[in-house]
């Protein structure tokens, strides 16, 4: 009987030290990771504040009109050839007069082949520029001299796809933006942030299985990227919402369709698409009143990219339901 009345005390100790060192806690403290997302976060610990978005109005920051010309350069790879395809017609229609357009391209080109290139001043991109209504190609071409060319009033960064939902790959943006900074000849440029998009749901390629193959997956983690990735850079000004333009036509009769290959643009309806919010997040657009029917006689799908463009400059980092589904 004495046995078992200590047993009893001994378990009870032992039960009440448990409550005390908090019961159930994981001893090593570690976060579980999946290939492709940002780690999750210890369920005991207290989520990090999200970031403030840049705050801009394209309708009322227009210091690129000061000398009267629009100049943008984008330092991308083959989603802004995609998106800059059709920026000068577009931006033509919705007023512009005079303009300068660039696009320095590698294929499939990362944040951090960027900042390589930008430290060695490697002659490692194919420049396309534009001032004229027709695209001039260049080989061989460095980032610091495409810089230097022109007084520019943006220059965009954007992500590789494959990595454009992965937070940690964003860390080379600051160092980027700083040292094409320093080869800026305006002192009022702009940076800026094309946030790209999600696959299509059939999409094969290897890579989309970091995403789990799902296309509302990777659009999330492309916006918690831009939020943790870009956010905290406060001389990024503006953020291009392509990724959530794409989103929202996609909730439209148009569909799941935007892509010609599950990944890049299709032509000329997604590249259309793409331009437009290039230039409403940069110029700004009348929605009621431009006429883009110059680039495409749907006017059903010129209706749709509005309102698609419209609805993710009023609410960049979430889908905003298509009124026009038939």
């Amino acid at each position: 009987m004495k046995m078992k009345f200590l047993s009893l005390i001994l378990a009870l100790v032992c039960v009440f030290s448990l409550i005390l060192t908090g019961c159930g806690k994981p001893a090593d403290n570690v976060a579980e990771t999946t290939s492709g997302t940002t780690p999750t976060t210890d369920p005991t610990t207290v989520p990090p504040t999200e970031p403030s978005a840049p705050e801009f109005d394209p309708y009322t920051n227009k210091t690129w009109m000061e000398d009267g010309s629009f100049k943008i350069l984008i330092v991308g790879n083959s989603f802004s050839n995609d998106v800059m395809e059709y920026v000068f017609d577009i931006a033509s229609a919705a007023g512009v007069k005079d303009m300068v357009l660039g696009n320095l391209y590698i294929g499939n080109c990362n944040l951090a082949t960027h900042l390589k290139n930008a430290r060695e001043d490697n002659a490692a991109y194919t420049y396309y520029n534009n001032d004229f209504g027709a695209w001039i190609k260049e080989s061989k071409f460095k980032l610091s001299d495409a810089v230097k060319s022109e007084n520019w009033d943006f220059i965009a960064f954007q992500q590789a796809p494959q990595t454009c939902g992965m937070v940690d790959t964003y860390k080379d943006l600051e160092e980027l933006r700083a040292i094409v900074e320093k080869d800026c000849a305006n002192p009022k440029v702009e940076f800026i942030w094309h946030m790209t998009w999600a696959c299509a749901n059939d999409y094969t390629g290897k890579f989309f299985v970091d995403y789990q193959c799902d296309q509302e997956t990777m659009y999330n983690a492309i916006i918690n990227a831009t939020k943790y990735g870009v956010f905290p850079n406060e001389k990024i000004t503006r953020v291009v919402p392509n990724g959530t333009i794409m989103q929202n036509i996609r909730t439209s009769y148009w569909g799941d369709t935007i892509c010609r290959d599950g990944l890049h643009l299709s032509l000329p309806y997604g590249r259309i698409l793409g331009g437009i919010g290039i230039v409403a997040a940069t110029v700004g657009i009348d929605y009621d009143t431009i006429d883009l029917s110059d680039l495409h006689e749907d006017e059903k799908f010129l209706q749709v990219a509005l309102e698609s463009v419209k609805n993710a400059m009023e609410n960049p980092y979430q889908v905003t339901q298509s009124q026009i589904t038939k």
